[in-house]
């Protein structure tokens, strides 16, 4: 099992892999509990869009990336207040 360090540095080589901040609002550390994707209560990398269309574009379409699971969410738009 990856430890919080491990995960955290795999999660910045997913970013900068992938590009992530040109096509998402984010991508943090957690999990998705009702997720179909992958078993209940994994914890990985959650990215976070704007839209389906955003999603879409995404170019990492696997539910894993070096043995972390990766989850997508679509929120729409974060407007700062």
């Amino acid at each position: 099992m990856l430890n919080k360090k491990a995960i955290e540095k795999i999660r910045v080589e997913f970013m900068e892999e992938f590009h992530v901040m040109e096509y998402a609002n984010g991508c943090g550390i957690g999990f998705v509990p009702d997720s179909s994707e992958v078993s209940d209560n994994d914890i990985g990398f959650v990215i976070y869009f704007e839209t389906d269309e955003k999603q879409n574009e995404f170019p990492f379409k696997e539910n894993s990336y070096k043995g972390v699971p990766v989850f997508r969410v679509v929120i729409g738009k974060i407007v700062a207040g």
